[in-house]
């Protein structure tokens, strides 16, 4: 499943981001939105996209322990996470929600 979002940044810009789902897990395993290309120092902006995989059990959470970047269907960063610390508590005033 895909699912369509509009962020609001400051001013009146926005942002595009699309986020899949897998359709038997529920879990998000990729998001895509423009964003500037890796490297352009001319602001030129590319097709970002991230591929989450190799999700573990963490503390009763399912997360990806693998995470490939791409800049216009070009791979330029493979992350494996090793270890994952969850948050016992999120404090408030680190969180802004915007109506």
């Amino acid at each position: 499943s895909t699912v369509d979002v509009t962020v609001k940044m400051e001013g009146d810009k926005t942002k595009e981001v699309k986020l899949y789902f897998d359709k038997d897990t529920h879990l998000l395993v990729k998001f895509s939105r423009k964003g500037l290309s890796p490297g352009a120092s001319d602001g030129k902006e590319a097709l970002q996209e991230s591929v989450m995989s190799d999700f573990k059990v963490i503390e009763g959470v399912k997360v990806p322990m693998k995470v490939v970047n791409y800049a216009d269907g070009k791979k330029f960063m493979s992350m494996i996470q090793v270890e994952y610390k969850l948050l016992e508590k999120l404090d408030p005033k680190d969180v802004k929600i915007d109506d």
